[in-house]
C-alpha cells in the first residue's frame, strides 16, 4: 500500500503545481468597466493595491468595442497615450500594451471608443496586467545598447546605424539621456532594406524608455534606426537617444 500511497501525493503535487494560475499564468484582471456607447470615453480605476505591472492588455466582452486610444495613468500622474485604432469583437482581447520604463504602479487607465447611438448593447472591458514578479526583475542583462545618436532638436529627424556585427534581434527599445524626446515616428531598416515603421507619438522624459517594440518574423539583422521627433526652435538642449536590443 505504501506505494501506491505515494504515488497518488505526488499525482496531487504535480496536479496543483500545473493548475496553480500565479505559476501557469501571470495575467490577472485589474479592474473593469460597463460600456453603454452613448458617450464615447470610459475609465478604469485601479489603484496602488493592484501591484505592479511591466505590460496590460484589454479584454471586450458581451459586445464588440472599436478602440480609438488608451491612456495609461501611473501612480506618480505621468500619461502614457496608446494609438489602438482596433475593433475589438465580444472575447477578444487588444494587443499586449508594453509600458515604458520599469514596472510600474497603475492608477487609471482611459479609453476612448466610437459611440454607436440608439444602440441598446452594453460591453464590459476588463484591464488585464502581467505581474512582475521576484523570480523576473525589471533589469534584463540580454538588453544591450546597439548604438546611440546626440539630438540636437534642430532638425525633426535622426538615425543610429547598427549593422549586421551587433547580431540579430526579436524586439528593441530606445531610451532617453540627457533631455526629453518627444518622439512621432520610429522605422526599422533591416539587413534586406525591408521597412518598419512604428507610429510613435511619446513624450520619453530624460532618463526614461519607450515601450518595447516587437519586431516582425524571426529574429532580424537591423541595418538602421531612423527616428522623428518634434523640433525646439532656439533651443540649447541636447538629447542622447539609444538603441537597446533584446538578444533572445
Amino acid at each position: 500500500m505504501e506505494k501506491p500511497f505515494k504515488r497518488i501525493i505526488v499525482a496531487l503535487l504535480l496536479s496543483a503545481f500545473v493548475a496553480s494560475p500565479a505559476l501557469a499564468d501571470r495575467w490577472v484582471k485589474i479592474g473593469e468597466q460597463k460600456v453603454n456607447f452613448r458617450g464615447d470615453r470610459d475609465e478604469i480605476l485601479i489603484g496602488p493595491d493592484a501591484g505592479i505591472f511591466k505590460r496590460i492588455k484589454l479584454k471586450v466582452e458581451d459586445a464588440a468595442v472599436h478602440f480609438n486610444d488608451v491612456v495609461v495613468v501611473f501612480g506618480n500622474d505621468r500619461r502614457f497615450d496608446v494609438p489602438m485604432r482596433d475593433n475589438i469583437p465580444a472575447g477578444g482581447e487588444t494587443r499586449a500594451i508594453d509600458l515604458p520604463g520599469d514596472v510600474r504602479q497603475i492608477k487609471k487607465i482611459i479609453f476612448m471608443y466610437k459611440t454607436r447611438p440608439g444602440s441598446d448593447e452594453r460591453a464590459t472591458v476588463s484591464v488585464l496586467g502581467y505581474m512582475a514578479s521576484a523570480a523576473s526583475p525589471a533589469s534584463d542583462d540580454r538588453w544591450v545598447s546597439l548604438g546611440e545618436q546626440r539630438v540636437n532638436f534642430m532638425g525633426d529627424k535622426d538615425e543610429i546605424l547598427i549593422g549586421p556585427e551587433a547580431g540579430r534581434f526579436k524586439r528593441i527599445k530606445l531610451k532617453v539621456e540627457d533631455a526629453a524626446v518627444h518622439f512621432n515616428d520610429v522605422v526599422v531598416i533591416f539587413g534586406n532594406d525591408e521597412r518598419f515603421n512604428v507610429p510613435m507619438p511619446d513624450n520619453i522624459p530624460a532618463g526614461g524608455e519607450t515601450r518595447v517594440i516587437d519586431l516582425p518574423g524571426e529574429v532580424r539583422h537591423i541595418k538602421k534606426i531612423i527616428f522623428m521627433y518634434r523640433t525646439r526652435i532656439g533651443s540649447d538642449e541636447r538629447a542622447t537617444v539609444r538603441v537597446l536590443g533584446y538578444k533572445d
